[in-house]
């Protein structure tokens, strides 16, 4: 057979059998190339998500505290103890030698005096005596020592602000109800506050008092009227009524100040009503208030076991501290402070 006719042939049975033509098979060779090209491309990836970083109960409390502000100690609530600085400016005192800071005679202070301190002959008046033997400039407060808080907190608010002037700082040197009436003046006048440099809290019913409730009957309030007492000289010194104060009105934290919370374990004239107290389930007191009652919130506080009520602030028979070198003692520790 002729070449070219074989060749005829062969192109013959190709197309009879399906295979490709010379004319399609660069079409079919051109989408296996685009086929391959597609294959190696491949669709866009989703867009990362970061997996949470996984945080031990260290870094959470740690990244707690970089969004919640620390509060102090006097913000909690909690109270310094100073009984050991109290303890040698004391014995110093008592020894006649200087204890307070040279800044100490360029302030003025107050003295606050407690419920029926105006009818107590000779009260606080060592306490007196003993800070102007020192060259200090005292007061004794004019409040009315037979009316309720609210009503002497704006006597002290005029009086601080009168002794005040002349850019002069004030010291309170109070006792009992007089440092409730001082920091109740405190909450109420805060103008009042700038003027103050530090307080001293001689045995404050800041939590008040169980006496206020027994002396809440008929008679009782009789006898306090026949002296012109306002009953609100018994109710605000009641427990619930200190309560009820102290959480609608805030006292600073920014003013130094001391309490000084005592107990009555030995001998004295409340050593009876101590023990009714003691009895009636209100712990440790120094006769007329539990001790755990004066310990005033965001204060230092100077605990002594060996004082009663009364002692603190009159020439007491027999007692373990003076009242002169006593409040000179609270008065350096008080202006020490911060």
């Amino acid at each position: 057979m002729p070449a070219r006719c074989s060749t005829l042939v062969a192109v013959a049975l190709a197309a009879g059998l399906g295979l490709a033509s010379p004319a399609v098979a660069p079409a079919q060779a051109q989408r296996t190339v685009v086929s391959k090209a597609a294959a190696r491309v491949r669709p866009p990836r989703p867009p990362r998500v970061p997996r949470p970083r996984r945080t031990g109960p260290a870094l959470r409390r740690l990244a707690s505290r970089s969004t919640i502000p620390r509060q102090g100690w006097k913000a909690r609530g909690e109270r310094r103890d100073v009984t050991g600085r109290f303890a040698g400016l004391y014995q110093r005192a008592a020894a006649g030698a200087p204890v307070l800071p040279a800044e100490a005679r360029d302030l003025v202070y107050l003295i606050v005096p407690g419920a029926m301190g105006n009818q107590v002959p000779r009260y606080m008046a060592r306490t007196r005596q003993h800070l102007e033997s020192l060259g200090l400039e005292v007061h004794r407060s004019r409040i009315d020592t037979r009316a309720g808080v609210e009503s002497n907190a704006a006597t002290l608010r005029d009086e601080i602000l009168a002794l005040s002037k002349g850019k002069r700082s004030v010291v309170l040197i109070t006792h009992s109800k007089g440092g409730v009436d001082a920091l109740a003046a405190d909450a109420i006048y805060r103008e009042i506050r700038p003027h103050l440099r530090a307080r001293v809290l001689m045995q404050p019913p800041w939590g008040g008092t169980p006496t206020a409730d027994m002396a809440d009957g008929v008679m009782a309030r009789m006898a306090l009227r026949m002296i012109g007492g306002k009953p609100a000289l018994i109710g605000d010194l009641k427990g619930a009524a200190r309560r009820d104060f102290a959480s609608a009105h805030r006292h600073s934290l920014s003013v130094p100040t001391v309490t000084l919370a005592t107990s009555q374990r030995g001998w004295s004239a409340l050593t009876p009503m101590a023990a009714v107290l003691r009895l009636g389930g209100n712990g440790d007191s120094d006769g007329m208030v539990p001790s755990s009652s004066q310990e005033v919130p965001g204060t230092h506080v100077v605990r002594l076991d060996r004082l009663d009520h009364w002692g603190s602030v009159l020439e007491v028979p027999g007692a373990a501290y003076r009242p002169g070198p006593l409040a000179e003692a609270l008065v350096a520790v008080a202006l020490s402070v911060r």
